[in-house]
């Protein structure tokens, strides 16, 4: 494990404490190396109820320094390893875990496993007794677990060919967390994007057609913190559900 110690982690700490506006939450990301995970840290270190933030990781080279030094450690490990994954649940002693696995561009079967193996290495840890209490954000994707893509025709065909694997991992992921819907929230964002984000991010049905097809990273990880740390803002409750998510219509 590597631990920080960093003034700037401290100071927010303890700037948080002395306001009496520290949770002493404790959160753990499984996927903080890729482009959704690294936004949810930087929304979670700006958070002003200071949570303690943890990463499993199998590489933290891959993290930035600036990134590295906003978390209180950063445990090495396999996230498709229930020991490794267990490990990093006790030493992080989180009472929330953000899973935000994926495999970038890499379309190909054997990379399209990742987030079925990670949510399977996640969901039997937490049965665990030692981690009954312990609640999960699970990003998966518009068009996983039921949800129905509406497109035109021709784009929409494009679109499955193009999404088979990936919605097929998405589709096992969620099927892991089944036992554990009461404290999980399955997040299903629309296509992802970058540099488009400063939106309020708006709600769909499964068999909805999105509002818009795009919605910014940075804000679908806004919108992840707000429901862990400011639930009474939404009329629904956090947990317990599914939820499409996407950028309101243009």
């Amino acid at each position: 494990m590597v631990s920080n110690s960093n003034k700037d982690s401290n100071n927010k700490k303890n700037i948080a404490e002395a306001s009496g506006t520290s949770s002493n939450r404790s959160i753990l990301i499984i996927g903080a190396t890729g482009a959704l995970g690294r936004q949810c840290l930087h929304h979670l270190f700006r958070e002003s109820l200071a949570p303690q933030i943890h990463i499993l990781c199998r590489n933290p080279t891959k993290l930035n320094k600036s990134d590295q030094v906003s978390c209180a450690s950063i445990i090495v490990g396999d996230a498709g390893w229930p020991p490794d994954v267990e490990r990093a649940l006790a030493q992080s002693q989180a009472d929330c875990v953000f899973l935000v696995t994926g495999s970038g561009s890499d379309l190909s079967k054997k990379a399209n496993r990742v987030r079925q193996t990670t949510g399977q290495a996640l969901a039997m840890s937490l049965k665990n007794p030692a981690f009954q209490n312990v609640k999960t954000v699970v990003v998966s994707s518009h068009g996983a677990g039921g949800s129905k893509i509406i497109v035109g025709l021709g784009i929409g065909s494009m679109i499955s060919y193009h999404l088979r694997h990936v919605l097929k991992d998405h589709d096992l992921q969620e099927l892991a967390f089944a036992d554990l819907m009461n404290r999980t929230l399955i997040v299903r964002p629309a296509n992802l994007t970058d540099d488009q984000g400063g939106k309020q991010v708006v709600e769909f049905g499964d068999q909805e057609k999105a509002p818009s097809s795009n919605v910014d990273r940075s804000d679908v990880a806004a919108w992840i913190c707000d429901q862990v740390f400011h639930p009474h803002s939404s009329s629904l409750p956090s947990f317990g559900r599914k939820v499409n998510i996407t950028s309101p219509k243009q």
